[in-house]
């Protein structure tokens, strides 16, 4: 019974250092991470992300960008108009641009949640509400192998409790 025991603790063991050692393996420098990359475009008290190559077509106040945690963040932030900023909350992340230009932003999403950016330089009178929001989603399969070696390692206690009993 020791030995199950053994076994068991040492399935649940690697279930659950295995994906955070993972993790760090593809956030330490010299490892290419997924890589999201968003063109932002900022012009007249609103953000409009774009994807690298696509159309600027829409207008609309504030601007909303999804990424998951762990990949790194290109933003190429270009104003039109005048010169805009870019202040990420939770991030610390604070830029300047001006017209006709282009910044890169880079940064690795390692905090999930909600986090709103906003112009940090004074554009204008509809300033205070140039804003918009990075969701950082979970990364998915990190916590499925999690959870699919947790259930390995409940079957695994469940069939020998299943052989003690017919003994």
């Amino acid at each position: 019974m020791r030995g199950a025991w053994f076994l068991v603790s040492g399935i649940g063991l690697l279930g659950f250092i295995a994906p955070v050692v993972g993790l760090v393996f593809r956030l330490t420098p010299g490892r290419t991470p997924v890589v999201r990359e968003v063109e932002l475009l900022s012009q007249a008290f609103h953000y409009d992300p774009l994807q690298p190559g696509e159309a600027h077509t829409r207008h609309a106040l504030g601007g909303r960008i999804e990424v998951r945690w762990g990949e790194r963040v290109v933003l190429h932030l270009r104003a039109v108009d005048t010169a805009h900023g870019f202040y990420l909350d939770g991030y610390g992340i604070n830029r300047v641009v001006q017209p006709g230009e282009e910044v890169t932003i880079e940064f690795i999403a390692i905090r999930p949640g909600k986090f709103r950016f906003r112009c940090s330089e004074t554009c204008g009178p509809l300033h205070p509400f140039m804003i918009g929001e990075l969701v950082v989603t979970p990364n998915l399969p990190f916590y499925s192998s999690a959870l699919g070696t947790i259930f390995l390692a409940l079957a695994v206690v469940g069939r020998f409790w299943w052989l003690k009993g017919e003994a």
